[in-house]
């Protein structure tokens, strides 16, 4: 999943050097933007419930 938000993190910013300009760039950065804040957030979430957490740690 993240390479994939990569892979597409990539293709919009060539796009904005190139000074391609349209709506559907601006959607397409927009769902990669939203992708990356999904990743963000699930990865975040893992990172507390990993069983080495602090916050594990002290719930046992």
């Amino acid at each position: 999943m993240q390479g994939l938000a990569g892979a597409a993190t990539i293709a919009t910013g060539v796009m904005g050097l190139l000074g391609t300009k349209n709506e559907d760039v601006e959607r397409a950065i927009l769902k990669v933007q939203s992708a990356l804040g999904i990743l963000n957030g699930v990865q975040s979430l893992a990172n507390t419930l990993n069983k080495d957490s602090i916050l594990m740690l002290k719930l046992k």
